[in-house]
């Protein structure tokens, strides 16, 4: 689930072109051709120039038009909760989920769109597209959050802010869309997705205990995510700090079910009692949210 708004102006955002050694001109083909399956023949072009140009193509399905040269950035939505804030209780108070929601999550939204008029303003980042769907723009996003892809932008605290806070964007819309409200009937695995946990934990019961495990190991402030990397039946689970997720390390990877450790998430309830909250969250995981998610 995304919520992206486009401008109404046409929305790109081109790469630096003094960190080029050839024409944007270039750039921009070497982007269309990619773009439309052209076989037309391209200039040689370095393999970090290569790397900056395909950018464009983790970015969009359709590239802008090169002639634009001003942009404006694109903005994303907080995603509204499916449900009133109490209808995770007893698991998760209405005061959690209310302050969760509303301060932290819209934080993370606000500053993740300052960064993108920055990385704009900076002309940093590979184009845009003129429309983008909704799943396109989220994976979009998650691309853009890739250890390398981020190595890119030269100022650190920019590429730093949009770690965190197109990181926090992402994870709070998946931990919210993921909880199922108390009253709602309980759900299983469904026919996709347990063959998968079975052949990978052994059993649903061994997931949610590794799942347990790896939150009770997690120092501060982190994730624990259940995953998989696209084209590959086994599932994974895996312990990250602050906002990072398995999409640090690998653009493909399918983020299915994530626990929040930060104390922000738990605190209000539980106090130091994490693994009571984490219990909680595990009692009610929507399953079929997790299994919508697999590719």
């Amino acid at each position: 689930m995304a919520f992206f708004v486009l401008p109404q102006t046409a929305t790109s955002l081109s790469v630096r072109s003094s960190r080029l050694s050839h024409s944007k001109r270039a750039v921009c083909e070497l982007g269309m051709s990619a773009a439309v399956g052209t076989g037309s023949s391209l200039p040689v072009l370095s393999r970090r120039t290569l790397l900056r140009a395909s950018v464009a193509a983790a970015f969009a399905a359709t590239l802008a038009p090169c002639a634009r040269a001003e942009a404006n950035a694109p903005s994303f939505e907080l995603p509204p909760l499916k449900h009133d804030y109490a209808a995770w209780e007893p698991a998760i108070d209405a005061a959690t989920m209310k302050l969760h929601h509303d301060k932290h999550h819209a934080a993370y939204t606000k500053k993740l769109n300052d960064a993108l008029q920055k990385l704009v303003a900076s002309k940093q980042a590979a184009t845009l597209a003129d429309e983008l769907s909704k799943s396109a723009s989220i994976a979009a996003l998650g691309k853009l959050l890739h250890k390398d892809m981020l190595a890119m932008i030269d100022d650190a605290a920019l590429a730093n802010a949009l770690r965190n806070n197109g990181g926090g964007y992402i994870n709070h819309s998946i931990f919210f869309d993921t909880l199922r409200p108390a009253k709602k009937i309980e759900t299983a695995p469904g026919a996709k997705l347990m063959p998968l946990i079975e052949a990978s934990f052994g059993s649903t019961e061994k997931l949610l205990d590794e799942l347990r495990t790896k939150s009770a190991g997690v120092f501060g402030s982190g994730w624990v995510w259940l995953y998989r990397d696209a084209g590959q039946s086994a599932l994974k689970i895996g312990a990250y700090p602050n906002q990072d997720s398995p999409l640090r390390d690998s653009s493909n990877a399918q983020l299915l079910f994530g626990i929040d450790l930060w104390e922000h998430a738990f605190y209000l309830k539980y106090q130091n009692r994490r693994p009571e909250y984490v219990d909680a969250v595990l009692s009610i995981i929507d399953w079929d949210a997790v299994e919508q998610r697999l590719a």
